[in-house]
């Protein structure tokens, strides 16, 4: 019962962490868009 509890808080932080760096990978990724224009985009 113990492992279960404790994958189950390591799947909640990871479903946190997930919900907290996409959105910024995101903004960050449309930030350097706009800076960089075709040169920004065309790196990735």
């Amino acid at each position: 019962m113990e492992e279960q509890a404790v994958y189950k808080i390591q799947k909640d932080e990871g479903f946190f962490v997930f919900m907290y760096v996409v959105p910024m990978a995101i903004r960050i990724a449309l930030e350097l868009a706009r800076k960089g224009g075709v040169r920004g985009g065309s790196s990735m």
